[in-house]
């Protein structure tokens, strides 16, 4: 399911750090209103060290070159990519 796919995602995300798993926990939550809060949630219960503000701080840091990275099929601006992946981590930090 979509929600099982964030949730390994977010789990990649802290294991592996790549930008892909940036694009696709942006477009499961942002282009298919997936909840991040539901899907760490979901996450914790497949691994240990999956901590909300380790989730936050990669979101909330991600960059340009993270973007450039990522082979788009129909790329987002990277301004706006960003500052939804930044408002991604913020919902985390201000649970």
């Amino acid at each position: 399911s979509p929600e099982n796919i964030l949730a390994n995602k977010l789990t990649a995300l802290i294991g592996r750090e790549e930008p892909r798993d940036l694009a696709d926990i942006w477009g499961l939550c942002t282009k298919l209103g997936l909840s991040i809060q539901d899907a760490i949630e979901g996450a914790t219960s497949k691994a240990t060290g999956i901590y909300p503000l380790d989730i936050a701080r990669r979101l909330c840091t991600a960059t340009h070159k993270d973007w450039e990275q990522v082979r788009w099929i129909e790329p987002p601006d990277p301004t706006q990519f960003l500052k939804e992946l930044n408002q991604l981590g913020e919902k985390l930090i201000l649970v």
